[in-house]
This record gives structure tokens, sequence and C-alpha cells, in this order.
């Protein structure tokens, strides 16, 4: 397993995990199969607006997008009565993507992890799920530490302090999608931006604690954290539009509304220039 794009120090995030299925010497596929010997791999993102946008590249169509969208949303529902088992993001995965050559992928915008030639196919799907659950490991690891989460929810808070137990905090799982974005605002960055202002670092890492075990899980969980961290930069000067923008951009993520997501986050760049 080789990161031939990307540092393992600076992950995106998003990855193509490829590698070559080499059938030639296996009498039980079909003759087509052992004589393609073919490219082939998975993308793996941690971003809902960059798995549509990827969805795009790959020709679906916009129907296609909304039919998925809309059976997104009914997992969804039935994901939120089930436990992530502690992970921090949900990982979406395209399976079985051909890829026509290796240089294509290379000047993509994600990270691209190969995995060499296999001449089985269920080892070549296992080592395809392992390369993609190892990079999102590495990544989860990477952002934790970038943004400082384990001290943070590892730390001691005035929450913890005053005996308030963690779970009798709400998470988006008890909030209604529609109202994600009206939640988030009034709970965790109203507060947070008060507090920023007066200088009570203490009771802000706490109030950054609740906003993380929220989201915990979410589709939206790591721009809550680019959120979370340029209102920490701000201090008592914060970017209210771009503050604004980032709960504009989390409230469409869970509604299932990329496009009003995209057209956000573009303005979030131009703003970050």
């Amino acid at each position: 397993m080789e990161l031939v794009k990307g540092d393992w120090d600076n992950l995106e995030g998003k990855v193509m995990v490829y590698g070559k299925l080499d059938l030639s010497d296996n009498e039980d596929v079909s003759e087509g199969l052992r004589e393609s010997g073919a490219l082939g791999g998975s993308y793996a993102t941690t971003d809902a607006v960059d798995y549509m946008n990827f969805l795009k590249k790959l020709g679906a169509s916009s129907d296609l997008i909304n039919e998925l969208s809309e059976a997104e949303f009914k997992i969804d529902k039935e994901v939120k009565k089930m436990e992530m088992e502690g992970k921090m993001f949900m990982v979406r995965c395209i399976s079985g993507i051909h890829i026509p050559n290796e240089e294509d992928i290379l000047i993509k915008d994600h990270d691209v992890l190969k995995i060499g030639t296999y001449y089985r196919l269920s080892n070549f799907a296992n080592a395809e799920d392992f390369a993609v659950k190892y990079y999102m490991m590495r990544f989860e690891d990477q952002l934790m530490d970038r943004h400082n989460i384990g001290n943070i929810l590892n730390g001691k808070t005035e929450r913890d302090k005053n005996n308030v137990k963690e779970h009798e905090l709400q998470t988006y799982k008890d909030v209604d999608s529609a109202k994600i974005g009206w939640y988030l605002f009034n709970t965790f960055v109203n507060p947070l931006m008060y507090l920023y202002k007066s200088g009570e670092s203490e009771k802000a890492d706490s109030i950054a604690k609740d906003a993380m075990t929220f989201s915990s899980g979410s589709l939206f969980m790591p721009e809550v954290l680019k959120l979370l961290e340029i209102m920490k930069i701000g201090g008592a000067n914060p970017n209210k539009r771009l503050i604004e923008c980032y709960v504009e951009e989390i409230d469409a993520i869970s509604r299932e509304d990329y496009e009003t997501a995209a057209r956000v986050r573009n303005e979030i760049l131009a703003m970050k220039g």
C-alpha cells in the first residue's frame, strides 16, 4: 500500500484507492474478465458536498443524484437509530470505479492510495476496504491533533465540574434535520461568540466540546470543526459573515440540499481567499 499522491501528515479526507485486478490465470471467471487486467478502485470521502460532486464527475444525472439523496435521507434516519461505533465522521464510498489510466487520477484534487496487483476478486475487495479504513483512521487522528480535539474531549470542563453527564447532551440524531442550522447557531455558535469576546476560554472549550459531541458521526462534522477553528482564531473579532456561511452550509448538508451547500462553500472559499 503506497500513498502515491498526498501527504500522510496532511491528508485531504478524500482518497482514490486503486489497484490492478489480474484474473488471467483464474479459470473460474469468464474469458472477458481474464483478459481485462483492468485498473479499478474506490473513492472515499468525509465530505458530503465532495461526494455529490464526484458523482457528477462520473456522469451521474441530476435525477439520479436526487434519487440517491432521497435514498440517503431514508438511510440517514435509520443510521440515527444506531451508534456510530465511536466514529467521528460518516465516510461515503463509491466502489467499482473503472480507471482508464494511472496518470489521470494523479492530477485530481484528492489523495491517491495504490494497493498493488491482486489475482483474486475477494482479495482485491478486502484490500480496498482495508485501505479505505486505514486512510480514514489516519485522517481522523490527524484532525483530532490539528483541532486539539483530544485535549478538549479528554479535559475537564465547566460542564464536567458541575457533574452534568455527557449522555444528557443532545446529539444531531435528536434534532430534526430541518432545524439543525437553527439549533447549532443558538446552542453553540452564539454562546461561543459571546465567550470569545469576553475572553472566557475555559467556558468556550466546554461549549466547543458539546458542539463536537453533538455533531460526532454526522455528515457535517468536518464543517463543524472548521467552524469552531475559525471562531477560535477570530476570538473577540470574529468574521460574522464567514461564521454565518458555515452555519448555512451545515444546515444545507443536514437537509441533503447539496446545491445550496456547494454555492455557500464557494462563498466561503472566496472569503478565505
